[in-house]
């Protein structure tokens, strides 16, 4: 798989394509804090975008199995490297996102997300306690 576009049309395709299908979840009216969970993913309602390095690139959990494509199909601005929640290990945070139209987040295993337009959210991946903090991969 050669881009983001190509890997969201496969994961769109395996959830029954553009339509909605029953495990799609429309979120209302979040308010701040209030925290939408996609599987080891969960985007945290924050109230501005923080400064960070601006991407391009819409698949918020880094990898190239199928349990790391949460993907954005949207109108949105990303960006990367943001110190939001600074208490957490700087591996648990991803991406920063501005909802410009509803938008999308698609994943072939749990369901894709619907955001509201004009809603800002943050990546923070699920943490698991061992030796250390590491993060959860799907």
């Amino acid at each position: 798989m050669s881009t983001v576009i190509e890997a969201l049309e496969v994961v769109k395709s395996s959830v029954g394509g553009n339509k909605e299908c029953s495990n799609t979840e429309r979120i209302g009216s979040p308010s701040l804090g209030d925290v939408v969970r996609q599987g080891d993913v969960y985007l945290v309602n924050i109230d501005k975008l923080p400064k960070g390095d601006p991407t391009n690139d819409m698949q918020l959990a880094p990898g190239s199995t199928q349990g790391s494509r949460h993907i954005i199909s949207g109108n949105v601005e990303i960006v990367t490297g943001v110190k939001t929640f600074e208490k957490f290990n700087v591996a648990l945070i991803g991406p920063a996102f501005k909802c410009k139209g509803e938008t999308e987040v698609v994943h072939p295993e749990h369901g894709n997300k619907i955001l509201p337009e004009d809603t800002t959210w943050q990546v923070v991946y699920q943490q698991a306690y061992a030796d250390e903090v590491r993060r959860v991969q799907d």
